[in-house]
């Protein structure tokens, strides 16, 4: 019997996450394709935002928000201990959760969107999103330069759920000469998308060498 019904879609950043914790902790997720602003008459009944992921558990309890999602499959078993070894732990651990949804991908989003035709152009507001983004991942940078990892000295759910949110900004505009630039966060990535559980799980995730910024700068 199927552990619940996870609704989103593989690539996306947020439903990917789900989809890893899920076969690191052997849950029988069954993944419900759907897009995010769909008008599914019955997924609005579920999440009247249109947002994805969600998640229905085989009670018919509705989970909504990626954070809460996770924090719930994580907890079944936590065998990985992902969830932390102590209170202190687990806050900091949703603290970097928290930081990647709000702080990183937000503008992440909003600088190369645009750049890639998938939002309308606005040549100051991809300059204000470049700007947040290179600000907010300073601080990542500056954490990551004496740690392995973002909480403990081993793999949590906090490293999960930042490389995925992260990635879009590998993929398009964390260039190689950014990755110089930022050595402990790429470090930090390269070794968690090394991790079997993540490679078993998203097959392919893609490192740009020219920003997307840079091409389109290029071409003017």
């Amino acid at each position: 019997m199927s552990f619940g019904k996870l609704f989103g879609f593989e690539g996306n950043v947020r439903t990917n996450v789900q989809l890893v914790i899920a076969k690191a902790n052997n849950l029988d997720v069954e993944l419900v394709v759907t897009q995010p602003r769909t008008k599914d008459p019955e997924y609005l009944k579920l999440n009247h935002l249109a947002k994805i992921p969600t998640f229905i558990t085989r009670d018919g309890v509705v989970i909504k928000e990626a954070i809460s999602i996770a924090f719930y499959l994580a907890s079944q078993q936590n065998k990985e201990k992902w969830l932390g070894e102590s209170i202190e732990e687990q806050t900091f651990i949703l603290q970097w959760m928290s930081y990647a949804n709000t702080e990183i991908s937000p503008p992440i989003a909003d600088w190369y969107r645009p750049l890639v035709g998938k939002a309308p152009y606005d040549e100051e507001k991809v300059k204000a999103n470049r700007i947040a983004t290179l600000r907010a991942v300073q601080l990542l940078e500056q954490h990551l330069a004496s740690r392995l990892y973002l909480v403990a000295e081993r793999l949590t759910l906090a490293d999960i759920f930042m490389a995925s949110l992260i990635g879009r900004g590998f993929e398009n505009v964390f260039d190689a000469k950014w990755r110089l630039e930022h050595p402990a966060t790429t470090r930090w990535f390269n070794r968690v998308i090394q991790q079997p559980v993540w490679k078993d799980t998203i097959k392919n995730t893609p490192i740009c060498e020219v920003s997307v910024d840079t091409s389109r700068q290029a071409r003017l």
